[in-house]
Protein backbone atom coordinates (compact mmCIF):
# COMPACT_ATOMS: atom_id res chain seq x y z
CA UNK A 1 0.00 0.00 0.00
CA UNK A 2 1.10 3.42 -0.97
CA UNK A 3 1.61 5.44 2.19
CA UNK A 4 1.69 9.51 2.58
CA UNK A 5 0.76 9.85 5.95
CA UNK A 6 0.89 6.26 7.88
CA UNK A 7 4.49 4.25 7.57
CA UNK A 8 5.01 0.98 8.61
CA UNK A 9 7.46 0.44 11.45
CA UNK A 10 6.72 -3.40 11.52
CA UNK A 11 5.19 -5.55 9.08
CA UNK A 12 3.57 -9.19 9.00
CA UNK A 13 2.85 -11.31 6.41
CA UNK A 14 -1.14 -11.55 5.86
CA UNK A 15 -1.17 -15.10 6.83
CA UNK A 16 0.39 -14.49 10.46
CA UNK A 17 -1.60 -11.04 11.15
CA UNK A 18 -4.19 -10.95 13.65
CA UNK A 19 -3.64 -7.12 14.57
CA UNK A 20 -2.43 -3.53 13.23
CA UNK A 21 -1.55 -1.03 16.18
CA UNK A 22 -1.64 2.26 14.55
CA UNK A 23 0.26 4.61 16.58
CA UNK A 24 -0.44 8.63 16.83
CA UNK A 25 2.17 10.84 17.68
CA UNK A 26 2.95 13.43 20.33
CA UNK A 27 3.09 17.31 19.96
CA UNK A 28 6.66 17.49 18.20
CA UNK A 29 7.40 13.65 18.49
CA UNK A 30 9.67 11.73 16.23
CA UNK A 31 9.11 9.07 13.52
CA UNK A 32 9.91 6.46 16.21
CA UNK A 33 8.76 7.78 19.32
CA UNK A 34 6.82 4.36 20.05
CA UNK A 35 9.47 1.97 19.21
CA UNK A 36 9.19 0.55 22.65
CA UNK A 37 6.01 -0.61 21.69
CA UNK A 38 8.07 -3.33 19.42
CA UNK A 39 8.70 -5.41 22.48
CA UNK A 40 4.97 -5.38 23.08
CA UNK A 41 3.08 -6.57 20.21
CA UNK A 42 4.26 -9.85 19.34
CA UNK A 43 4.85 -11.67 15.71
CA UNK A 44 1.53 -11.65 14.87
CA UNK A 45 1.01 -8.00 15.28
CA UNK A 46 2.16 -5.09 12.58
CA UNK A 47 2.89 -1.82 14.01
CA UNK A 48 2.32 1.71 12.33
CA UNK A 49 3.46 5.53 12.76
CA UNK A 50 1.99 8.57 11.13
CA UNK A 51 4.61 11.06 9.82
CA UNK A 52 3.31 14.62 9.76
CA UNK A 53 3.78 17.22 7.64
CA UNK A 54 5.97 19.63 8.92
CA UNK A 55 8.71 17.39 10.52
CA UNK A 56 11.23 14.89 9.47
CA UNK A 57 11.23 13.91 5.69
CA UNK A 58 7.60 15.71 5.26
CA UNK A 59 9.76 19.31 7.19
CA UNK A 60 9.21 20.94 3.49
CA UNK A 61 5.37 20.62 3.98
CA UNK A 62 3.33 23.16 5.54
CA UNK A 63 2.48 21.66 9.18
CA UNK A 64 -1.68 21.60 9.42
CA UNK A 65 -2.96 23.58 12.06
CA UNK A 66 -6.25 21.74 12.43
CA UNK A 67 -6.80 18.11 14.27
CA UNK A 68 -9.65 17.88 12.13
CA UNK A 69 -8.27 18.23 8.92
CA UNK A 70 -5.19 15.86 10.14
CA UNK A 71 -7.40 13.34 10.95
CA UNK A 72 -9.53 13.64 7.52
CA UNK A 73 -6.31 12.99 5.96
CA UNK A 74 -5.71 10.18 7.96
CA UNK A 75 -9.00 8.79 6.90
CA UNK A 76 -8.24 8.76 3.32
CA UNK A 77 -5.77 6.10 4.20
CA UNK A 78 -7.46 4.32 6.69
CA UNK A 79 -9.70 1.82 4.92
CA UNK A 80 -6.68 -0.53 3.50
CA UNK A 81 -5.20 -0.82 7.59
CA UNK A 82 -8.90 -1.15 8.73
CA UNK A 83 -9.69 -3.80 6.39
CA UNK A 84 -8.62 -6.27 9.52
CA UNK A 85 -8.66 -5.87 13.27
CA UNK A 86 -6.95 -2.83 14.32
CA UNK A 87 -6.02 -0.92 17.44
CA UNK A 88 -5.25 3.10 17.66
CA UNK A 89 -2.46 4.71 20.47
CA UNK A 90 -1.77 7.55 20.96
CA UNK A 91 -0.06 9.77 23.59
CA UNK A 92 -0.96 13.37 24.45
CA UNK A 93 -1.64 15.38 21.38
CA UNK A 94 -1.76 11.57 19.64
CA UNK A 95 -4.27 10.84 22.14
CA UNK A 96 -6.94 13.36 20.49
CA UNK A 97 -5.74 12.52 17.24
CA UNK A 98 -6.50 8.84 17.97
CA UNK A 99 -10.13 9.58 19.00
CA UNK A 100 -11.17 11.84 16.34
CA UNK A 101 -9.83 9.29 13.87
CA UNK A 102 -11.90 7.13 15.36
CA UNK A 103 -15.00 9.24 14.71
CA UNK A 104 -14.25 10.08 11.38
CA UNK A 105 -13.89 6.29 10.82
CA UNK A 106 -17.41 6.03 11.88
CA UNK A 107 -18.66 8.67 10.14
CA UNK A 108 -17.14 7.17 6.95
CA UNK A 109 -18.92 4.18 7.75
CA UNK A 110 -15.38 2.60 8.06
CA UNK A 111 -14.60 -0.31 10.65
CA UNK A 112 -13.68 1.07 14.06
CA UNK A 113 -10.73 0.36 16.06
CA UNK A 114 -11.02 -2.45 18.43
CA UNK A 115 -9.75 -0.43 21.13
CA UNK A 116 -8.53 2.71 22.02
CA UNK A 117 -5.44 3.03 23.70
CA UNK A 118 -4.64 6.69 25.09
CA UNK A 119 -2.24 7.60 26.91
CA UNK A 120 -1.41 11.21 28.76
CA UNK A 121 -3.87 13.21 27.81
CA UNK A 122 -7.05 14.91 29.55
CA UNK A 123 -10.39 14.26 27.93
CA UNK A 124 -11.56 16.47 25.05
CA UNK A 125 -13.66 18.83 26.65
CA UNK A 126 -10.66 19.55 28.65
CA UNK A 127 -7.78 19.15 26.86
CA UNK A 128 -5.49 21.99 27.01
CA UNK A 129 -5.48 23.98 30.58
CA UNK A 130 -6.05 27.70 29.11
CA UNK A 131 -2.72 29.55 29.02
CA UNK A 132 -2.26 33.29 28.74
CA UNK A 133 -0.45 33.98 25.73
CA UNK A 134 -1.29 30.12 24.55
CA UNK A 135 2.07 28.36 24.73
CA UNK A 136 2.58 28.43 21.01
CA UNK A 137 3.24 31.78 21.57
CA UNK A 138 5.80 31.76 24.08
CA UNK A 139 9.46 32.96 23.78
CA UNK A 140 11.99 30.53 22.95
CA UNK A 141 12.97 30.40 26.74
CA UNK A 142 10.03 29.88 28.27
CA UNK A 143 8.84 26.88 25.94
CA UNK A 144 12.19 24.84 26.13
CA UNK A 145 11.66 25.26 29.94
CA UNK A 146 8.37 24.29 29.77
CA UNK A 147 9.48 20.93 27.52
CA UNK A 148 12.26 20.32 30.10
CA UNK A 149 9.84 20.08 32.62
CA UNK A 150 7.71 18.14 30.52
CA UNK A 151 10.13 15.26 30.34
CA UNK A 152 9.43 14.28 26.69
CA UNK A 153 12.62 15.73 24.64
CA UNK A 154 16.13 14.42 24.89
CA UNK A 155 18.14 17.17 26.77
CA UNK A 156 20.61 17.01 24.18
CA UNK A 157 18.08 17.99 21.66
CA UNK A 158 17.31 21.11 23.78
CA UNK A 159 20.63 21.80 24.24
CA UNK A 160 21.83 22.28 20.88
CA UNK A 161 20.34 25.83 18.88
CA UNK A 162 20.68 24.51 15.59
CA UNK A 163 18.46 21.41 16.28
CA UNK A 164 16.20 23.46 18.75
CA UNK A 165 15.91 25.59 14.87
CA UNK A 166 14.60 22.09 13.29
CA UNK A 167 12.18 21.07 16.17
CA UNK A 168 10.46 24.02 17.45
CA UNK A 169 8.71 24.81 14.72
CA UNK A 170 6.81 21.70 14.85
CA UNK A 171 6.40 21.94 18.94
CA UNK A 172 4.58 25.44 18.06
CA UNK A 173 2.15 24.13 14.98
CA UNK A 174 1.56 21.02 17.31
CA UNK A 175 0.76 23.01 20.73
CA UNK A 176 -1.41 25.67 18.12
CA UNK A 177 -3.91 23.00 16.60
CA UNK A 178 -4.38 21.93 20.10
CA UNK A 179 -5.23 25.07 21.35
CA UNK A 180 -7.36 25.48 18.03
CA UNK A 181 -9.14 22.40 18.90
CA UNK A 182 -12.60 22.49 19.58
CA UNK A 183 -14.76 18.68 20.38
CA UNK A 184 -17.75 18.52 18.37
CA UNK A 185 -20.78 16.89 20.40
CA UNK A 186 -21.43 13.11 18.72
CA UNK A 187 -22.52 10.34 20.09
CA UNK A 188 -20.14 7.76 22.72
CA UNK A 189 -17.90 5.18 20.11
CA UNK A 190 -18.80 1.79 20.44
CA UNK A 191 -15.24 1.00 21.21
CA UNK A 192 -13.24 -0.70 24.06
CA UNK A 193 -10.62 2.30 25.85
CA UNK A 194 -7.87 2.21 28.29
CA UNK A 195 -6.13 5.27 29.79
CA UNK A 196 -3.31 5.85 31.44
CA UNK A 197 -0.91 8.29 32.95
CA UNK A 198 1.41 9.49 35.15
CA UNK A 199 1.36 9.92 39.18
CA UNK A 200 3.50 12.80 39.11
CA UNK A 201 1.62 14.57 35.69
CA UNK A 202 -0.10 17.66 37.53
CA UNK A 203 -1.86 18.61 34.57
CA UNK A 204 -3.79 14.98 33.85
CA UNK A 205 -5.62 14.25 37.12
CA UNK A 206 -8.25 11.65 37.55
CA UNK A 207 -11.31 13.54 37.34
CA UNK A 208 -9.93 14.69 33.93
CA UNK A 209 -8.96 11.19 32.33
CA UNK A 210 -11.70 9.14 33.76
CA UNK A 211 -13.78 11.84 32.17
CA UNK A 212 -12.83 9.73 28.79
CA UNK A 213 -14.45 6.91 29.43
CA UNK A 214 -18.00 9.15 28.82
CA UNK A 215 -16.70 8.94 25.07
CA UNK A 216 -16.88 5.24 25.06
CA UNK A 217 -19.97 2.75 25.48
CA UNK A 218 -17.82 -0.42 25.81
CA UNK A 219 -15.75 -1.16 28.55
CA UNK A 220 -13.24 1.35 30.05
CA UNK A 221 -9.51 0.39 31.67
CA UNK A 222 -7.37 2.60 33.75
CA UNK A 223 -3.68 2.49 35.00
CA UNK A 224 -1.55 4.89 36.33
CA UNK A 225 2.09 4.61 36.03
CA UNK A 226 5.07 6.16 38.17
CA UNK A 227 6.07 9.51 36.11
CA UNK A 228 5.37 12.15 34.49
CA UNK A 229 3.80 13.27 31.45
CA UNK A 230 6.27 11.02 29.37
CA UNK A 231 6.20 8.02 31.58
CA UNK A 232 6.06 6.11 28.72
CA UNK A 233 9.86 6.65 28.44
CA UNK A 234 10.29 5.63 31.92
CA UNK A 235 11.53 1.73 30.58
CA UNK A 236 9.38 0.64 33.39
CA UNK A 237 8.43 -3.14 32.83
CA UNK A 238 4.73 -2.40 34.08
CA UNK A 239 4.20 -0.54 31.15
CA UNK A 240 4.89 -2.81 28.41
CA UNK A 241 3.53 -5.72 30.20
CA UNK A 242 0.36 -3.85 30.69
CA UNK A 243 -0.08 -2.60 27.09
CA UNK A 244 1.06 -6.37 25.86
CA UNK A 245 -1.52 -7.66 28.12
CA UNK A 246 -4.08 -5.39 26.74
CA UNK A 247 -3.26 -6.26 22.89
CA UNK A 248 -3.01 -10.13 23.90
CA UNK A 249 -6.82 -8.93 24.67
CA UNK A 250 -7.49 -7.17 21.87
CA UNK A 251 -6.42 -10.39 19.62
CA UNK A 252 -8.66 -12.67 21.37
CA UNK A 253 -11.72 -10.85 20.94
CA UNK A 254 -11.81 -10.38 24.73
CA UNK A 255 -11.97 -6.91 25.55
CA UNK A 256 -14.80 -7.59 27.36
CA UNK A 257 -13.24 -8.31 30.27
CA UNK A 258 -11.82 -5.06 30.41
CA UNK A 259 -13.18 -3.36 33.70
CA UNK A 260 -13.38 0.68 34.82
CA UNK A 261 -11.35 -0.62 38.46
CA UNK A 262 -7.82 1.19 38.18
CA UNK A 263 -6.27 -1.76 38.44
CA UNK A 264 -7.31 -3.28 34.50
CA UNK A 265 -6.81 -6.85 33.18
CA UNK A 266 -3.66 -8.27 35.30
CA UNK A 267 -0.89 -8.18 33.60
CA UNK A 268 0.25 -11.61 32.31
CA UNK A 269 -3.14 -13.28 32.90
CA UNK A 270 -5.91 -14.78 30.36
CA UNK A 271 -9.12 -14.10 31.09
CA UNK A 272 -11.34 -17.23 31.28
Amino acid sequence: MAARWFLPLRTVPAQSRALRVLTLPHAGAPLRCYRWLEGCVGDDVELWTVALPGRGKRRAEEAHTSVHSIVEALAEELPALAEEPYVLYGHSMGALLAFELARVARRRGLALPVALLLSGARSPESFLIPQDPPCSQWPQGKLVDHLRALGGVAPELLAYGELLELFLPAVRADYALCERYEPRAEPPLPVAMALMSGTEDRDVDDESLTAWGAHATGPVVMRKFLGDRFFINGHRRELPAFVTTLLQHCKAGQVKTWTADASGPAPGTQPG
